[in-house]
């Protein structure tokens, strides 16, 4: 990790500690917090964290969105979004409350919606599945996951 990705973290988390979140409301926090961890334990991979505006169907939410970008092949041990975040029966995430209630799968990516009784978030993998008609293609080794939560609509 790079000097300035640290000192990007340590100003993140000083502001949160110091002052609390700064824009996004207490469940959102615990998303958000919830989708940092499990994305900074991604060995190779380069995080970008951001508040802000997104849509999903026809409504617009105010969250975090956070970028996980890499080289496949640099990037150490497996991480599948399905890995970091699904909550699976009997895993951390399911006893905590957090269920999926949409989720679609290809060959070049992965999306599902978790959500809790008070926050939500959007998981979208993406990655180059090659080309099954063309045995000369070479995949790019790009991929990345990102993740927006929010608070749920009332």
């Amino acid at each position: 990790m790079n000097k300035r990705k640290h000192q990007y973290l340590f100003g993140f988390f000083l502001a949160w500690l110091c002052c609390g979140s700064i824009l996004l409301a207490e469940p959102v926090d615990e998303a958000c917090e919830m989708a940092h961890l499990q994305l900074s334990t991604v060995v190779g991979g380069y995080l970008h964290i951001q508040e802000g505006e997104f849509a999903h169907g026809d409504t617009l939410y105010k969250g975090c969105i956070l970028t996980l970008s890499g080289d496949k092949t640099k990037v150490k041990g497996d991480y599948h979004p399905a890995d970091l975040f699904y909550p699976f029966k009997e895993s951390v995430r399911y006893r905590d409350g957090w269920r999926a209630d949409s989720e679609a799968d290809g060959p070049d990516g992965s999306f599902f919606r978790i959500h809790n009784s008070s926050s939500f978030c959007l998981i979208e993998g993406r990655w180059d599945g090659g080309d099954d008609s063309d045995a000369s293609y070479v995949p790019s080794a790009e991929s990345g996951i990102t993740v927006k939560c929010a608070a749920m609509k009332k």
